[in-house]
Parts: C-alpha cells; sequence; structure tokens
C-alpha cells in the first residue's frame, strides 16, 4: 500500500458517509498490519537489544553527508 491507497480511504469514507475516526482507524489498522511496519517494528526491537548490549547512547545518523571545518573533540 502507498499514501494514494489511503488517501483513496478517505475519499471513498466520506464518499459513503463513514465518520472519519472510523476511516482514520481502518487506515492505521491496515498500516499496522504491511510487513514493512511489522519488519520496521522488529529492527527497532533489535537495535535496542544491541545497544543495550554495547552500551550504546543510542544515536543514529539520519543524513550522512560531507562537512567542512576543524574537529575540536570526539565525546
Amino acid at each position: 500500500m502507498d499514501a494514494d491507497s489511503f488517501q483513496l480511504f478517505q475519499v471513498l469514507g466520506k464518499a459513503l458517509g463513514i465518520p472519519e475516526n472510523s476511516v482514520r482507524t481502518y487506515t492505521e489498522a491496515e498500516i499496522r498490519t504491511s510487513v514493512i511496519f511489522q519488519v520496521s517494528k522488529l529492527c527497532t526491537l533489535l537495535l535496542k537489544a544491541v545497544r543495550s548490549a554495547l552500551g550504546s547512547q543510542g544515536w543514529d545518523v539520519l543524513v550522512p553527508g560531507n562537512t567542512l571545518g576543524t574537529l575540536i573533540q570526539v565525546l
């Protein structure tokens, strides 16, 4: 499923007179039952376990890239 599918749920729900809360609940249920969501949850749990085992503080690189400057200190 993609974002277009979820927009379609909203449009269809509105056209059929289904309460918006019910449409949101259905959409959330569809997201949570997807394989991608389940794998993401599993990866989150595994990452927490690895961080705990390593004594890591839990920083993630969100946007790797290049920079220019002088490194003052590494914590």
